[in-house]
């Protein structure tokens, strides 16, 4: 019964999941042109940049969190409550040292910015970006402070408080920040607001994991062995998150130096519908965690953790195949729409990132593996050095052929790490790569027939003009794309899943 009622809360929180990324979506298609209209296109540009240079920073605490999960997860699996705490008191004690060296570094990275772009940016510009600075960095010590009950709470599968919480500050954070800059047009002022927010959101995770969770943090024995096998899994996670910034906010920040904030602008409507994309992939990713783990403890347990592999790809391969193709068929007119036809470069920045990162997408459940298995250090080798290749080819391919020289460096190291080396990884470690990859390729052949011939009615037939007709072409190609995926694709599986969703209802 118990392990049901999980089964159960899964399902459910990857329904919240995808309603969060659905709600996401939604919001940005709303908050960016507010955005964009109020504080204008250098300030929305100066907004960007500011997070792509301090997320540089927030990297420390995303790589240690990770290395923290699986070590509760791994205590929790074998009913250890001694080692359950002992885990978490360990991780404040690590959080502690990390949140002085964040100070450090934050405070020296405000420096830097403030030189780096001086030849480049007006006064005011260099001044507010140093004010966003400051403020992101106490936003990132308040998370670091409570890090711990955040593990805790998807350590203990509690993945639907957790959407819910996040469903709620995705509504009420661009509603406040609207509010706000009506009054006070400045970037800085949405950074404050997401500040007070954060704040809400942290308190609200900590009440819950004290009083509902019963969580302690209790030390039982010398914890430095702990700390140096969390250290070691966190190294191998920073690897991997250092080249992940780089790959997807140094173009930004080369553009910025290269050019100026309202081309950053440009380049960062792109970048939001790829990270939309992107979201798409990764949303339920943490609710396998746990599950995963428990996988790994049994007998044969690269046999499961291949089948899950090849089920979980399948089923995200679904969504993320209809946002590319739909993407590629209504998305310029979209933009044109959306933010307006100075922003149509867009497209193509959007456009050449989607098509090579979906390889990686649909294998996202691997990086999970990775880490149940303390194999990722692997891939975070391989895309570092991808990263650091990315930064040189960025610039020449910029030089080149303008801003789409940055997506096409990033779309081509994305391609030889995910597409190739990544993929002959999987294989060589256990997971059944060709049979993943026949899986995919028999139902790419036949979603691109469906989606060629929406093209070819969409392009020479024309039905429906106009903001409301683009939204009733997306509604069709949606609804048929469910049909022929129902009625000609899903296995026994896939169809077991919809209708449980329907008997759920």
């Amino acid at each position: 019964m118990r392990i049901q009622k999980k089964q159960g809360d899964r399902v459910s929180a990857a329904l919240l999941s995808y309603l969060l990324t659905i709600l996401h979506i939604i919001v940005n298609l709303i908050y960016s042109p507010l955005l964009i209209h109020y504080i204008g296109d250098s300030e929305y540009g100066l907004y960007q940049l500011a997070a792509s240079f301090f997320s540089y920073i927030a990297i420390f605490e995303s790589s240690v969190s990770v290395g923290v999960l699986r070590f509760y997860c791994n205590a929790k699996a074998k009913k250890d409550e001694d080692a359950v705490e002992n885990v978490l008191a360990v991780a404040r004690y690590i959080y502690n040292i990390l949140s002085l060296i964040v100070l450090a570094a934050g405070s020296m990275l405000v420096v830097v910015f403030y030189y780096f772009y001086r030849s480049s940016f007006s006064h005011t510009e260099l001044v507010e970006g140093c004010f966003m600075l400051a403020a992101l960095l106490v936003n990132l010590l308040i998370i670091l402070r409570n890090a711990i009950y955040l593990a805790a709470i998807s350590g203990n599968e509690r993945f639907v408080f957790l959407r819910v919480t996040a469903i709620c500050i995705q509504i009420g954070q661009p509603v406040l920040c609207y509010l706000v800059i009506v009054r006070h047009p400045y970037a800085l002022a949405v950074v404050l607001t997401q500040l007070l927010f954060n704040m809400v959101q942290v308190l609200v995770r900590f009440i819950y994991a004290k009083r509902r969770l019963r969580v302690k943090a209790v030390r039982h024995g010398n914890g430095k062995k702990l700390s140096g096998s969390i250290l070691a899994f966190a190294g191998s996670m920073l690897l991997g998150d250092i080249a992940n910034q780089i790959f997807w906010k140094t173009d930004q920040v080369i553009i910025g130096k290269m050019y100026n904030t309202a081309m950053v602008a440009i380049y960062s409507v792109g970048s939001q519908i790829y990270s939309n994309y992107m979201q798409v992939g990764t949303s339920v990713n943490s609710i396998f965690y746990p599950k995963l783990s428990r996988l790994y403890q049994e007998p044969d347990y690269m046999v499961k953790l291949s089948d899950f592999f090849i089920k979980a790809g399948r089923v995200v391969y679904y969504v993320l195949f209809l946002m590319l193709c739909g993407f590629a068929v209504f998305g310029r007119e979209f933009i044109g729409y959306w933010v307006g036809e100075n922003y149509a470069a867009a497209y193509e920045v959007a456009l050449i990132i989607m098509i090579p990162f979906s390889i990686d997408l649909v294998q996202n459940v691997g990086l999970t593996i990775l880490q149940v298995l303390n194999r990722y250090h692997f891939r975070a080798k391989i895309y570092f050095v991808g990263a650091v290749l990315n930064i040189f080819t960025t610039i020449i391919f910029m030089k080149w052929i303008g801003m789409n020289g940055a997506a096409l460096s990033t779309g081509i190291s994305m391609l030889l790490t995910s597409g190739v080396i990544l993929n002959i990884y999987y294989d060589r470690m256990g997971l059944d790569i060709p049979k993943f990859w026949k899986n995919i390729g028999g139902i790419t052949v036949r979603l691109l027939i469906y989606a060629a011939i929406m093209w070819f009615i969409d392009r020479k037939i024309g039905l429906w003009s106009g903001m409301v007709g683009l939204a009733a072409r997306i509604f069709v190609y949606s609804m048929g794309y469910a049909v022929v995926c129902y009625f000609f694709i899903f296995n026994e599986y896939e169809k077991g899943i919809v209708s449980d969703l329907f008997r759920r209802r």
